[in-house]
């Protein structure tokens, strides 16, 4: 009987020269072509420095064939040596055949599953061919393109001279703590399940590659140390530091963290790029950059480095008990005027309650010395996980004094106690609170010029007027989306505008939103945009204080294009909002100033 052959070819960027072999008893033309590439990541072998190549002789790896119900098969093949035919994977002449293959080779289970373990496998990158479906003795080639299935997280170091030497980095040591093993099906080339078991990774110098299953980046610890200084959070809380929510480790891409440590200046919010280009076909999920300060320890405890003395306290202690202060947010009349918080109102009594202790808890606080400081607190028992996340994302809506506020978390369950949950923060306790006392006292400039006996449409233009004037857009020491840069630095961009005006508005007893979403810009193109709703004599209005503004601090010139607008107007009616936020009964009628 004549055998009808499989041939494999392998390439990547190009393809690479295939095995060809004589046999009497080949039928010609009647042989099975699988051509496999690799998509860009890291090393595998014969990879290019970006992680694109292809293999070489003597390369092992394992095909998997499978026929609908029938039980799956799997052969270890080794490249420019094996054969497979037709005959031997033993299926019928008519009917269609699944090929699949992943490196490194692997005991694949009847149902194609098996386990891969980035602690003990001896070679680190899992690589999985995108399964194809053939009709029984095809001629066609069978083409399977091998991808990265795991998620490449790569960290880069770097400092200035005067902080650490060259020497200095290279004897930093990054440590991490993360899930180690997942489940994979090979038949359908995914990873279908992370095992919750950690591993600990460990690498030096100043640059350093963990190769992890998919998981959620809150599960993922960093501990850098250099000299004799350490610090440790999460992956999630350092994207967060750095204004990126990436919440998930995406199989086949990567992070890169270009982080600068500081010895003294503390933290310095750095713009993110985030770039959506593939390589070969590699995503980079994220590229993100930033500072971080070491500071030093004092008994294993990271120590944050101290900020100038307040004129009303000084900054928080870490002798393990709160600085008490006049209270950051006392100025905006929480608890005499809640009814300025529009989403607070919305909340049930129990969801209330869980607020204003988020509120009470953010305020003042020791976190003691915490880079990223965390504080719980009890909650009702019978408040749920949405709950929590309602409450979160109302209070980040609600409070732009609170910059420094990333999320609460939980509820996590304490017994006969009841249940805690968590709330973590952008900044040490130290840095906001010297923020917060810079940015009220420039709030407090603009309030205490304001004509007293105005009603609440006389106060929101005056407000409009002079907040515009003390601005301009732009970016500058990466505060621009928030109060902090509003008041302090003046130069922001839409989320410090519609920030800035909102906090102004609360102070004044006048109910404002902050509004985030999609508009269409002057060159008829969409962008991510923030804006505000106000409510005036018990009807809401937009906003929107960017496009209003004549961009220049200390311009006379503002502009009422979209100030106090209705439902209708034309350069609202085609916006749309952020999952999360949602419109009040917005007016079916502009507010008429007259203006």
């Amino acid at each position: 009987m004549r055998k009808q052959l499989i041939t494999l070819f392998f390439v990547s960027a190009v393809i690479f020269a295939g095995c060809s072999k004589n046999n009497d008893d080949i039928s010609p033309g009647g042989n099975i072509q699988i051509v496999s590439s690799i998509g860009a990541l890291t090393k595998a072998p014969a990879l290019e420095e970006d992680g694109s190549g292809g293999f070489i002789g003597g390369d092992k790896f394992t095909i998997v064939t499978s026929r609908g119900w029938e039980t799956t098969q799997a052969w270890e093949y080794t490249v420019g040596q094996e054969w497979l035919t037709w005959e031997e994977l033993g299926y019928p002449a008519d009917g269609k055949v699944g090929f699949a293959a992943c490196y490194p080779m692997a005991e694949i289970s009847d149902g194609g599953t098996f386990t891969f373990d980035c602690e003990t496998a001896q070679y680190k990158d899992l690589l999985l061919a995108v399964p194809q479906e053939m009709d029984s003795y095809s001629t066609t080639p069978v083409v399977l393109n091998f991808k990265h299935a795991l998620h490449l997280l790569e960290i880069t170091f770097s400092a200035d001279a005067q902080d650490y030497t060259e020497k200095e980095l290279n004897g930093l040591s990054v440590t991490c703590t993360a899930r180690k093993s997942c489940t994979v099906n090979v038949n359908e080339g995914t990873i279908v399940s992370t095992g919750t078991e950690k591993a600990t990774f460990v690498s030096a110098g100043p640059k350093s590659v963990f190769i992890l299953p998919p998981q959620p980046t809150s599960d993922i610890g960093i501990e850098f140390s250099i000299g004799e200084n350490t610090t440790s959070m999460t992956l999630r809380e350092i994207l967060e530091t750095f204004g990126n929510n990436q919440t998930e480790l995406v199989g086949g891409s990567r992070i890169k963290l270009n982080i600068t440590i500081d010895r003294n200046d503390g933290i310095v919010e750095t713009p993110i790029r985030v770039d959506d280009a593939n390589i070969a076909p590699w995503d980079d999920q994220a590229i993100v950059s930033g500072t971080i300060n070491i500071g030093s320890t004092t008994n294993g405890v990271y120590q944050v480095s101290f900020k100038p003395l307040m004129a009303w306290g000084t900054p928080v202690s870490f002798s393990g008990t709160g600085t008490i202060l006049s209270e950051p947010g006392d100025e905006t009349l929480f608890e005499s005027n809640p009814d300025v918080y529009y989403w607070y109102g919305s909340l049930n009594d129990g969801q209330k309650e869980m607020y204003r202790q988020l509120w009470g808890q953010s305020s003042v606080f020791d976190d003691a010395g915490s880079y990223l400081p965390k504080v719980s607190f009890y909650i009702e028992r019978t408040l749920t996980q949405n709950d929590v996340n309602t409450v979160s994302s109302a209070f980040s809506k609600d409070q732009s004094s609170f910059f420094h506020f990333s999320r609460l978390m939980g509820p996590v369950s304490q017994g006969s106690w009841g249940n805690m949950a968590t709330a973590s923060f952008s900044t040490p306790y130290s840095t906001f609170i010297y923020r917060y006392r810079l940015f009220t006292e420039g709030a407090d400039e603009i309030l205490g010029r304001m004509p007293a006996g105005l009603d609440e449409f006389s106060k929101a233009k005056w407000l409009w007027d002079e907040f515009l004037k003390n601005v301009s857009y732009g970016q500058k020491e990466g505060s621009e989306g928030t109060v902090y840069g509003a008041f302090v630095v003046h130069k922001i961009v839409c989320e410090g505008y519609a920030r800035g005006y909102q906090y102004l508005c609360q102070r004044a007893g006048i109910q404002a939103l902050y509004i985030e979403g999609r508009a269409q810009n002057p060159n008829g193109g969409s962008e991510a945009h923030a804006w505000n709703v106000i409510r005036i004599n018990g009807k809401y209005y937009l906003a929107d204080p960017t496009w209003d503004d004549g961009m220049s601090a200390g311009s006379d010139a503002v502009f009422y294009k979209l100030f106090l607008k209705g439902a209708g107007h034309k350069d609202f009616v085609n916006r749309t909002l952020t999952a999360g936020y949602e419109y009040p009964a917005i007016s079916n009628d502009d507010y008429p100033h007259g203006l």
